[in-house]
């Protein structure tokens, strides 16, 4: 299970999830003392990818499939170190003040419905996140950059023969029908001001050789 082209429609091929995985088990580090939360784990393709080198790990999904299916999986090739819990991505204070040494939000902010769900979400992770961990969001929708990811988007589906005014409308009508959250980079730059435990934001562009 991974994710389809904005342009084509088409599945990821296996090299490009292999490296969206690799890149990401770089992100976020392996260890042995490493206790991990992940917060929309799905059907567990990074959780099974980082898990493998981890104390502790629990993966949290809305969906009770997605979580009953990580632990049956779990269980039969015995990692016994995964768990999972059924609850929404807020509500998580429950699994443990100062646990984690590794929060992960993979590919799962852009379904967030508002940036006040997201601030009560990172609360309530920064409270089960132990002195210097890492809280992790990544597949940030930049909202800078999405009426130019929209305009590349149509100009790839265009036949050859739009108008720059016919492009320009379907831009405009895709942007206003975005469905994902878009957030601006300086949003991220000014986080430290939910909490005095945030102690550095560093905000980067998604690595990667492929032109996906």
């Amino acid at each position: 299970i991974g994710w389809s082209s904005s342009y084509t429609g088409a599945p990821f091929t296996a090299p490009e999830i292999e490296e969206y995985l690799n890149n990401y088990t770089r992100l976020v580090g392996r260890g042995a003392s490493l206790s991990a939360l992940e917060i929309g784990c799905g059907a567990g393709l990074v959780l099974f990818h980082l898990a493998e080198g981890m104390r502790d790990y629990v993966g949290v999904d809305l969906s009770r499939a997605a979580t009953d299916h990580v632990r049956e999986v779990a269980e039969t090739i015995g990692y016994a170190h995964v768990s999972t819990r059924h609850c929404a991505a807020h509500d998580i204070a429950s699994l443990g003040q100062g646990r984690f040494d590794r929060v992960i939000f993979a590919s799962v902010v852009q379904k967030f419905p508002s940036l006040r769900y997201l601030e009560a979400t990172l609360l309530s992770a920064i409270g089960t996140a132990a002195p210097g961990a890492r809280i992790i969001l990544s597949d940030i929708r930049d909202l800078e950059t999405l009426p130019l990811f929209h305009a590349s988007v149509q100009l790839h589906r265009s036949a050859g023969g739009d108008t720059a005014r016919e492009l320009a409308i379907r831009t405009r009508r895709a942007i206003e029908q975005e469905a994902e959250l878009a957030i601006d980079r300086s949003y991220f730059i000014a986080l430290g001001r939910l909490s005095d435990r945030i102690k550095r934001v560093l905000v980067s562009p998604k690595r990667g050789r492929i032109p996906n």
